[in-house]
């Protein structure tokens, strides 16, 4: 089953949809800090898993690993916004580079 982390930004959904259409079970983990839950809307309709969670948190993210078991993650999340990491540089650095070691792990 494919995991993807940031379902509802710009190339999620599409890739959500992609994965449910091959016949694979699809749950995806997402804060909505960026992406709509309505991108999700036709994939949630067909049954793939939502896991509203922040992918910097260890523990959500271990949880819900458990729960879904996937056999493929499909990692999209990111913070994208220029401005903001010139703002914030640690928050940057906490989504894109932790986040990316949490949603890489799997126990």
């Amino acid at each position: 089953m494919p995991w993807s982390p940031a379902g509802p930004g710009s190339s999620a959904p599409t890739s959500s949809t992609r994965f449910w259409n091959r016949g694979d079970e699809v749950t995806v983990i997402d804060n909505f800090s960026s992406g709509k839950r309505e991108n999700l809307r036709a994939a949630l309709a067909r049954g793939a898993g939502l896991e509203e969670a922040d992918i910097r948190d260890a523990e959500r993210v271990r949880r819900a690993f458990a729960a879904a078991r996937p056999d493929i993650v499909f990692h999209l999340a990111a913070q994208i916004d220029v401005r903001k990491s010139i703002e914030d540089p640690a928050f940057d650095a906490g989504v894109n580079v932790v986040g990316t070691i949490t949603s890489s792990k799997r126990r």
